[in-house]
């Protein structure tokens, strides 16, 4: 399996030219991001890039010996229109997809991080969620108890969100999960290709984000559960951190030291 990896933005949060040679515990935090690709048994890494970004791929290929490919987004349209830029690119296979600022971790040795799947035909994505007070902050999804995606909003407390505490749901009843990795199949690369080039991604982008937004990959899922397709959340271990803003790598390097 092939692992996608966004790595055109601009780092605007962080505010440093390539945030993910930053470091974080004393690492580049795309050091952590490509542990769980390989991990997961991944060999080849696609990283999207922006110009400018070329040393990005350079340290990533020579630091892990995998097969690292590039290929560029030259404009910041978000993680939507990345991923329609694969359309015809790959062999049919799913694709692992990891944000290049997230540190996901297993708090067990035992268990990776990420479950293999056990693979349905008729999924479009599958979703990793990790739990979350802070809905503000991420995509969330609702599930039932059998997994299925019921419901997903992007960065805004969700109405069900102020019913139940999401750490005090049951695993038998729907909860309320943030995303931080999925797998993607062929099909939902090729929904993104056609939302892009039919501009159907601007309704839910403008009601996500606004009239200015770009096109993200949560747009795709809203697209995915308008049309009736199949999503579904897989519950994943440890802890998942966003390091986009310096707030993000302080908690990071508390979570990695073992803290709260």
């Amino acid at each position: 399996m092939i692992t996608v990896i966004p790595c055109a933005g601009i780092g605007s949060r962080l505010g440093v030219p390539v945030k993910e040679l930053h470091e974080v515990g004393g690492r580049p935090m795309i050091d952590y991001v490509v542990e769980v690709a390989l991990a997961y048994g991944s060999r080849d890494l696609l990283l999207i890039i922006r110009p400018g970004k070329e040393k990005l791929a350079k340290y990533v290929a020579e630091r892990t010996g995998a097969r690292v490919l590039t290929i560029y987004q030259n404009e910041p349209l978000g993680t939507g229109h990345a991923l329609s830029l694969l359309r015809g690119l790959l062999s049919g296979e799913n694709l692992l997809y990891l944000m290049p600022d997230v540190i996901i971790r297993s708090e067990d040795e035992d268990r990776p991080a990420l479950p293999q799947l056990a693979g349905n035909l008729n999924e479009r994505a599958w979703v990793y969620l990790w739990r979350t007070r802070h809905p503000e902050q991420k995509g969330c999804f609702r599930i039932n108890a059998e997994g299925r995606v019921q419901n997903h909003v992007e960065k805004q407390v969700p109405k069900w969100m102020s019913e139940i505490d999401a750490l005090q749901v049951p695993q038998s009843r729907p909860s309320y999960l943030a995303w931080n990795a999925a797998v993607l199949t062929p099909s939902f690369v090729e929904l993104c290709a056609d939302a892009w080039r039919h501009d159907t991604w601007r309704i839910w982008a403008e009601r996500n984000r606004g009239s200015d937004a770009e096109f993200a990959i949560d747009d795709g899922f809203d697209l995915c559960l308008e049309r009736g397709y199949r999503l579904t959340g897989i519950r994943a271990n440890g802890f998942a951190q966003d390091c986009g803003t310096p707030e993000g790598i302080e908690k990071a390097e508390a979570l990695l030291k073992g803290g709260a």
